[in-house]
């Protein structure tokens, strides 16, 4: 595994599928994350819990990032959050 510790990660569509394995797996290796998801807060919240479960950082995101304004919005969270991004998937 990479140790991604001190790193800090934005994943669109965090929330559910593979978005969330990422998410996960980049928690795991030690990176705090912020994720965006669509409508499901619920899972969202879900996700957040479990990367904070992990010990790092998570913050989740409402944003259709199909929309240039919703995705530049991510972006300001993420960096605003974390004060920089390492990963972006």
């Amino acid at each position: 595994m990479i140790d991604l510790s001190g790193k800090s990660a934005v994943v669109t569509g965090g929330s559910r599928g593979i978005g969330r394995a990422i998410v996960t797996r980049l928690a795991e290796q030690g990176a705090d994350v912020c994720f965006s998801f669509r409508r499901d807060q619920a899972a969202a919240d879900e996700v957040a819990a479990a990367i904070t479960a992990l010990g790092r950082h998570a913050l989740p995101v409402q944003a259709d990032v199909t929309d240039p304004a919703a995705a530049e919005a991510l972006i300001k969270a993420a960096t605003g959050e974390f004060g920089k991004i390492d990963i972006l998937v």
